[in-house]
């Protein structure tokens, strides 16, 4: 996404959380603009953790340095 198309988002979602923030469209836009703002190639990741297999907890901060791919799944 070019810097353009980024900031011209940005302001289709403020849009639509002022014209309603407490409707589905306005909660969906603030959750979208939270992502745009938030999540961009090249910033660290939002801090987060979880447990491997064998139950242990491991955090992003425990990760740093090493490369990690992570498997999601769900059994539903």
């Amino acid at each position: 996404m070019t810097r353009e198309e980024r900031a011209e988002a940005q302001a289709a979602f403020e849009a639509a959380i002022a014209a309603g923030a407490t409707t589905e469209y306005g909660k969906r836009a603030k959750a979208e603009i939270h992502e745009l703002r938030a999540l961009n190639v090249g910033q660290a990741a939002p801090a987060f953790a979880a447990r491997t297999l064998a139950g242990r907890q491991v955090s992003n901060e425990d990760l740093r340095g090493h490369a990690t791919v992570f498997v999601y799944w769900a059994s539903w």
